[in-house]
């Protein structure tokens, strides 16, 4: 059991995160680029203003879960994406197909033999997912924590002058614990809950099919504002930081939870019938 647990430990932590590195160092010029342009954009903003405006770390994160209204045909209205935000999540299933892929390239069954159990081998992939995006989203906000030391302050709380003048938003009453657990805790927990089901989806699709599906949810949900769209939970311009259609956030949040315990469950039903040797 020890050899079988060193054994994990090396091909999904070692093998599937630290010789990553380019792909998180590519992540890590992202997330500067995207803060880099939210800063000066502030800064030619207040620049000849009275008012000490100084981006915080709340408002990248605001920046970059802001989304776009719900699109409506009856106010013909063009196609308007948000772009940073649609990229850092597709980024994130991107990687996941790109590590399906490789899995099954680079010895996937051999690995299986070593540990003599699928069920094992499914659960581990599942870890793999909850840790890749963990780090993702660390490391915007490691970015964002050393923007705001060196342009402009470390405040977790979002200022009204900046979301106000660049999304009209009224933050009026909005507590810490509302804002983080909208723009971190449950964009982290939905983005797990998204990536297990596209792992699992490769169970029974090839990698890149998988992809496909969870880009089209993506897109229907820039679309379509309804609750079954787990995206549009992680948009402030359709929340509010509050919920979607009488579903709050915190029961989003249950719902994606319930939803990682699901997958791991099919997917460990589907590999024990599943031929892989």
């Amino acid at each position: 059991m020890k050899n079988g647990f060193s054994v994990i430990i090396k091909r999904f932590i070692v093998e599937g995160i630290i010789e990553k590195w380019k792909l998180f160092l590519f992540v890590i010029l992202l997330f500067v680029s995207i803060d880099f342009i939210f800063v000066k954009n502030v800064s030619n903003i207040f620049n000849e203003s009275e008012l000490n405006v100084k981006v915080g770390i709340a408002d990248m994160f605001m920046n970059l879960f802001l989304g776009n209204p719900p699109f409506s045909s009856e106010e013909n209205q063009g196609i308007n994406i948000q772009m940073i935000w649609f990229v850092f999540h597709s980024l994130i299933f991107s990687f996941v197909a790109y590590y399906a892929t490789n899995d099954l390239k680079n010895g996937s069954y051999i690995f299986l033999i070593k540990i003599k159990s699928k069920i094992m081998w499914w659960l581990c992939r599942v870890l793999w997912c909850a840790v890749f995006v963990l780090i993702y989203y660390f490391l915007f906000f490691i970015v964002s924590c050393a923007f705001a030391c060196l342009f402009g302050s470390i405040s977790f709380t979002p200022n009204q002058n900046i979301a106000g003048a660049f999304w009209e938003l009224d933050l009026t009453g909005l507590s810490n614990y509302q804002f983080w657990f909208s723009v971190f805790f449950l964009p982290l927990i939905i983005s797990i809950a998204i990536s297990i089901v596209e792992v699992t989806i490769c169970l029974v699709l090839k990698p890149i099919l998988s992809l496909i599906i969870v880009i089209g949810y993506i897109i229907v949900s820039e679309f379509y504002s309804e609750p079954y769209l787990l995206f549009n939970y992680i948009m402030i311009l359709r929340d509010n930081f509050m919920g979607i259609k009488n579903i709050n956030n915190e029961a989003a949040f249950f719902i994606a939870v319930s939803i990682i315990a699901f997958c791991s469950i099919i997917g460990s039903t589907i590999i024990k019938k599943k031929d892989m040797i």
